[in-house]
C-alpha cells in the first residue's frame, strides 16, 4: 500500500490523541468510535488502493477497514505509543494483514 503522510500533532493536540488512545484501550466506547472516525477515511483510502483488481468484486474497503479495527481496538492495550506516526503506522500493518487474509 502507498505511504500516506501522518498528520504530526504537537503540544495539546498530541496529548488529547493520546488520552483517547489511553481511554479506548481501556475500553472507552466513545474514545474508541472517536479513533474509528478520526482514521477511517485515510485507512479506507490505503485499504482500497491496496486491494488488486481480482479482489475488487468480492472485497469492499470499508469491510477490511471494519477488520482492521476490530482487531486494533481489541490489541490496543499491547500498543506501546510512539506518536501519531508510530500508531497510524501500526494501523497500517494490521490493515496490510487484514488484505492478506
Amino acid at each position: 500500500m502507498p505511504r500516506a503522510p501522518a498528520a504530526r500533532y504537537t503540544g495539546a493536540m498530541a496529548e488529547e490523541l493520546l488520552s483517547t488512545v489511553r481511554r479506548a484501550a481501556a475500553g472507552d466506547e466513545e474514545a474508541a468510535r472517536a479513533l474509528v472516525r478520526r482514521y477511517e477515511g485515510q485507512l479506507k483510502g490505503l485499504i482500497a488502493s491496496g486491494i488488486g483488481d481480482d479482489l475488487r468484486p468480492r472485497v469492499a474497503a470499508s469491510d477490511v477497514f471494519q477488520a482492521t479495527m476490530v482487531s486494533a481496538l481489541a490489541d490496543l492495550g499491547r500498543f506501546e505509543w510512539n506518536g501519531e506516526a508510530a500508531f497510524v503506522g501500526w494501523l497500517r500493518t494490521i490493515a496490510e494483514r487484514q488484505l492478506l487474509m
